[in-house]
């Protein structure tokens, strides 16, 4: 039985690179809807409190070092954040 990381894998970075574009446009489409739909319920703090929150959990995973003790970014993160250009 083949694993979804070797299916993922199987596919070129192009395709895959493609594939994550789809989704994400999905996604943003998804996110628009839903906001229109709760801006006649909540305000609109309340609404970007939310999205930002629920976009942190979902990239929480990224950032927090794995059982090897690094990160995606490992120790760059620090001049990703401090030196990047303005």
């Amino acid at each position: 039985m083949t694993s979804a990381r070797n299916i993922w894998h199987a596919f070129p970075a192009a395709t895959r690179a493609a594939l994550l574009m789809v989704v994400g446009c999905i996604l943003f489409s998804i996110t628009g809807a839903l906001v229109k739909l709760l801006g006649r319920r909540l305000d609109s703090c309340q609404i970007a409190f939310f999205r930002c929150f629920f976009g942190f959990l979902v990239t929480l995973p990224f950032v927090l070092p794995k059982r090897g003790g690094t990160t995606l970014l490992g120790p760059r993160i620090f001049m990703a954040i401090f030196y990047a250009p303005c």
